[in-house]
């Protein structure tokens, strides 16, 4: 057969052989080509013709799986080309595709098993579903819909590589999968706010950038956040509550007005510079040891555990200390001056040889 070209409206597979063979004739001739129409497939036809989809420029692929499971095995790789998943039921990709424009998940649910390219930004309408089933790199995520993995065990690692010249926000909610963790990497000089309720449970990183958290849930409160590398922002745009909290020398903290919550089981140690009007509480059985020139003013409480303060510049000299709870604890591992010191009975302040 010869090309086929969805230049407009949608092409609809209502029987098995609608398109012929699934394979490129010896001429490829028989290419399907994707202009501004989409193809739907059906309960009667859920071939694979992904090997006869044009490779040429800006295929602007749109794949409507109208209620069914359909599978791409091969990759998608027009230049400058994009993909807008339409319809309900699941779209999986296992390709290593390498389409660098947009892809758009409409409605039901995207699934990538492959990859996709580095620098495709996804958005997810309210509604979609973006499926990571395995570790992956994408230029940005924005929209209302949902992310979440598909993988039987472990923990699934979504990478934002989010440009200086981009500011994205998703809106949506992020979890966990069924059967594994979902974790989230901020890479890329540009900023992405997180404003949903999410409630995965794997890593949060920033290695790069700006991250911003808004809402007051934009990160579970037993999530893991760390600031990898020096440049590296998290931003409050609300009170927010972390499991843990890790940073290196020359990344920063901008609580604005806000409290940062931070604290569990485990001991971590933030290096780099809290800033802001607002607060610090840390919680939780760990410690929690702040060793930058930290110049936040707001209220630093120690509701659990021990806050461990070190190099002399922990804590503004303005700022209140706070042990607002029996058997809280703070410890000096240097010199410090604080704005005032107030504590229950049952709480200590270990000064060592200061």
């Amino acid at each position: 057969s010869g090309a086929t070209t969805l230049n407009a409206g949608t092409l609809a597979l209502g029987s098995s052989n609608a398109l012929g063979g699934l394979t490129l004739n010896t001429g490829n001739t028989n290419t399907i080509g994707f202009a501004g129409g989409a193809l739907q497939f059906s309960s009667s036809n859920k071939s694979d013709y992904s090997a006869r989809f044009s490779t040429a420029a800006s295929q602007a692929y749109a794949i409507d799986t109208n209620g069914e499971s359909v599978t791409l095995a091969t990759a998608l790789t027009s230049s400058g080309g994009s993909l807008t998943k339409l319809g309900s039921g699941t779209l999986t990709l296992s390709g290593a595709n390498t389409y660098s424009g947009t892809t758009t998940i409409s409605s039901g649910t995207l699934a990538v098993s492959g990859s996709l390219s580095d620098t495709t930004q996804v958005n997810v309408a309210s509604g979609g579903v973006y499926r990571v089933d395995v570790d992956d790199t994408v230029g940005s995520i924005e929209g209302a819909g949902s992310i979440t993995t598909g993988a039987a065990s472990g923990t699934v690692t979504l990478t934002a590589d989010v440009d200086v010249s981009l500011s994205k926000t998703f809106s949506g909610v992020a979890s966990d999968g069924g059967s594994a963790k979902l974790a989230l990497t901020k890479s890329g000089l540009g900023s992405l706010t997180l404003s949903g309720a999410n409630t995965y449970t794997g890593t949060t990183t920033v290695s790069a950038g700006t991250l911003v958290l808004a809402g007051g849930s934009a990160i579970a409160d037993t999530s893991a956040v760390i600031l990898g590398t020096a440049g590296a922002n998290l931003t409050l745009s609300a009170n927010e509550a972390v499991g843990s909290l890790v940073g290196v020398t020359g990344t920063t903290v901008s609580l604005g007005s806000h409290t940062l919550t931070t604290g569990d089981t485990s001991s971590t140690e933030y290096a780099g510079v809290v800033s802001g009007t607002g607060g610090l509480t840390k919680q939780g059985s760990g410690t929690f040891t702040l060793s930058g020139a930290n110049d936040y003013t707001g209220a630093t409480t120690v509701s659990a555990g021990t806050l461990a303060l070190s190099g002399g510049s922990a804590v503004a000299d303005t700022s209140a200390v706070i042990l607002s709870t029996a058997g809280a604890n703070l410890t000096l591992n240097a010199n410090e001056a604080v704005g005032s010191l107030a504590g229950v009975a049952g709480t200590t302040v270990t000064l060592g040889s200061r």
